[in-house]
């Protein structure tokens, strides 16, 4: 009873104290009141508190309906409104803490949902250094593409079928789907059309594989080639890099020299229908005897131009000139008809016109990109970057089926309105 007796007098004591620290707390207050030290801000939210507390009690008190009820609701509505504006205007955002509480584990969620698609599974430092390289990934190639319709005129939803493909042919190449976008934007600053661009991207990617050049180099020399033949189309593209490769197979041509010669060159040759096979052959003869790209390129044009204004096929002329026996008279004809600067170009020609006639019959029929291809991607290079672009692929593959970059753009627009 004892024992009793004293856990009774300890209630009522902690009873006592809880009373006298509320008196104290009301004294306080209205203190502060009475000397101005409340502020008007700190009055009104005191009021709305006071406000609900004392309709919360009409509600428990089985009073919801009654007119006071109704008043002392219309009061809070009132009242919350206008502190609710007054934090707009100073940029409050705590009085909406709830709501942002939500958004944010919306925004947790989704990107939870993202690193799940991505493979990211474990740790906070994995989830947010693997997300982060892949939101970059997904981020630039987005924005290639926004550039890429830009140059063509077009919307992106207008271009979504070479965007596609860039994925596609990223996950069975080894060139990723950024590179394949930059290899049509530069097609596209060339003047062709979308549907010209997918018609001259996979050749030129096997091509530049082949060759082993960029590909913005390679889709540069192709464009040139297609712009200057009038027989040539984009439709041609598998064959015009047949006949580059296998020229590098079968003479010392490489693609930076014939990336120097052909746009010399090409132009002139077409105005007197002379296929590319035979011009590519005749450089390739050229070079192999020891005349630079350069200088092979613009000495043929000029036997080409100079035979055209001569009125005959520049064959005939430079069979005429092998004709003469003696060196001596056939140097000095080769130098009349042609100029010094010509005049040894003829020469070399005029002594290899068989061969220069065999190699292109070869080159009109040679099929050698897919066997260079295949000794590319036989190492350990060609394997590691067949892996990194079919991971890309995924990845942008994976992005576009869960809307990733809806999800990201809404997410930082939350966070620029909503974190200022």
């Amino acid at each position: 009873k004892l024992v009793d007796g004293t856990k009774e007098e300890a209630k009522e004591t902690d009873k006592l104290k809880l009373l006298i620290q509320e008196q104290n707390k009301e004294r306080k207050k209205q203190v502060k009141e009475s000397l101005g030290l409340v502020d008007a801000y700190s009055k009104e939210s005191a009021k709305l508190r006071e406000l609900k507390k004392d309709y919360k009690n009409l509600v428990l008190a089985g009073k919801g309906a009654s007119a006071q009820a109704k008043n002392l609701k219309a009061s809070i509505t009132a009242l919350d409104k206008k502190l609710v504006k007054l934090d707009a205007s100073v940029n409050d955002n705590f009085r909406s803490i709830g709501k942002y509480t939500n958004a944010f584990n919306g925004l947790k969620s989704k990107v939870l949902s993202l690193a799940g698609a991505m493979g990211i599974t474990t740790g906070a430092f994995a989830l947010f250094n693997g997300l982060g390289k892949q939101i970059t990934l997904i981020k630039d190639f987005e924005k290639a593409n926004a550039t890429l319709a830009g140059v063509l005129g077009q919307t992106k939803e207008k271009t979504k079928e070479l965007t596609d493909s860039a994925i596609e042919l990223g996950s069975v190449l080894p060139v990723s789907a950024s590179a394949i976008t930059e290899l049509q934007t530069a097609y596209a600053r060339l003047g062709f059309s979308q549907e010209e661009i997918l018609k001259l991207q996979e050749g030129t990617i096997k091509g530049s594989i082949a060759l082993n050049a960029s590909l913005e180099d390679t889709a540069t020399l192709v464009g040139a080639v297609v712009n200057s033949y009038d027989s040539l189309s984009a439709s041609d593209t598998e064959h015009i890099m047949e006949v580059l490769a296998s020229s590098t197979t079968k003479t010392a041509l490489s693609f930076e020299k014939l990336n120097t010669a052909l746009p010399i060159v090409s132009s002139a040759a077409n105005s007197l229908n002379i296929p590319l096979e035979e011009v590519t052959a005749t450089l390739g003869n050229l070079v192999d005897a020891g005349v630079d790209a350069s200088t092979a390129a613009t000495s043929l044009r000029k036997v080409l131009l100079t035979s055209a204004k001569l009125g005959r096929p520049y064959q005939d002329i430079l069979a005429d000139i092998q004709a003469i026996e003696d060196p001596t008279e056939r140097a000095a004809k080769a130098t009349e008809v042609f100029g010094l600067t010509a005049a040894g170009t003829a020469l070399i020609l005029a002594q290899n016109a068989e061969e220069v006639a065999n190699l292109t019959t070869e080159l009109e029929t040679s099929l050698t990109v897919q066997q260079l291809l295949d000794k590319q991607m036989d190492t350990l290079d060609g394997s590691l970057k067949a892996l990194d672009s079919a991971w890309e692929a995924y990845i942008l593959r994976a992005g576009e089926s869960i809307g990733v970059s809806t999800i990201l753009k809404e997410s930082v627009g939350f966070l620029a309105k909503n974190l200022t």
